[in-house]
């Protein structure tokens, strides 16, 4: 058995068939203005869209292998040799939600034209979808509710374009084995590499992925390193205890006053550690400090009243003067 670990990669039949329904409109990819200057095939029919090969090999054969096709399907017979296609790039990244690229996400509607199988006919269809933008190359945020409700620790993304024109998956058309086509995964990883090198927060986050021959290669697994998958448990955790829920717990008697200011600071030089962070946000964390702390003396105000309110019901139950006495 072998094994790969990718920074990049091209997606796989089962990746493609996940995500198939959700993003429909975007299961057709527009082939990019970079792509097309190289030669890149783009579509007369489905217009500005191209093609890109997967991973993943066409059982039962010797040079078969998946593409993702101009009308929105994917085939199984593409030969390994086809040199025309375009290049969408897959990657991992750790979820942050504090990060720039998270809070940079926007929501894109797309309607394109489909082939329904079904019919027969060519159908528009329109789906949704979130996109993060890399110094100016958009992805797809496929697992965005995942992230968001904890069941995923990386986002897996596709690039929104064909990037570039593809690297044949073999020149020579003689093997559909992943781990061979190194001019095509050495493409995908030079790519990535190179926004890296824009983007500091990008390349911080960025996570490889380990694939085996056991499968064909078919899962791209994360391999988080123990540091920073210990720094992103942190990271919920501080996230779980945010400026309010600290405030919260100092109200509730979990916390005291101590553990308070020690969270605070803590969650302080934090924000002070990413290389993105800019001194407006420190002027907002100490907005929302303040605002907190004011929200938390109106609400010990109140729970003061409350319980004094009752303190002196139940004096005046214990002073109760019955039958006389």
């Amino acid at each position: 058995m072998s094994e790969l670990l990718e920074l990049a990669y091209v997606p796989s039949a089962s990746e493609y068939d996940k995500y198939f329904k959700k993003f429909r409109a975007f299961m057709p990819a527009d082939v990019s203005a970079v792509a097309n200057k190289q030669g890149a095939w783009v579509s007369d029919n489905y217009k500005g869209k191209g093609y890109f090969p997967m991973r993943s090999p066409l059982p039962g054969s010797s040079n078969g292998v998946c593409y993702g096709i101009d009308y929105g399907f994917r085939v199984c017979g593409g030969f390994s040799k086809h040199d025309d296609a375009g290049l969408r790039v897959a990657l991992n990244l750790i979820y942050d939600p504090q990060c720039n690229l998270v809070k940079g996400c926007k929501t894109l509607t797309q309607t394109s034209l489909v082939y329904d199988k079904q019919t027969g006919d060519d159908i528009k269809v329109t789906s949704t979808a979130p996109i993060i933008t890399v110094d100016g190359t958009k992805f797809i945020w496929l697992n965005k509710e995942e992230c968001e409700n904890g069941t995923a620790k990386t986002m897996e993304l596709w690039s929104l374009e064909l990037v570039e024109r593809a690297e044949a998956f073999d020149e020579a058309g003689d093997h559909n084995d992943y781990a061979k086509s190194e001019k095509l995964r050495a493409q995908c990883n030079r790519f990535v590499e190179d926004l890296a090198q824009k983007d500091a927060e990008f390349k911080e986050l960025l996570v490889p992925v380990k694939m085996s021959s056991e499968d064909d290669y078919e899962t791209a697994i994360p391999q988080l390193p123990k540091a920073k998958e210990m720094q992103v448990q942190k990271d919920k955790e501080l996230q779980d205890n945010g400026v309010k829920s600290l405030f919260e717990k100092l109200l509730n008697n979990t916390i005291d006053e101590d553990g308070l200011r020690d969270a605070l600071k803590e969650i302080c030089e934090q924000k002070r550690a990413l290389d993105s962070s800019t001194k407006e946000d420190a002027i907002l964390l100490g907005e929302e400090i303040s605002k907190c702390a004011e929200w938390y003396e109106k609400q010990l105000e109140n729970k003061n009243s409350k319980d004094k309110a009752f303190n002196d019901t139940i004096s005046a139950i214990d002073n109760l003067t019955l039958g006389g006495k």
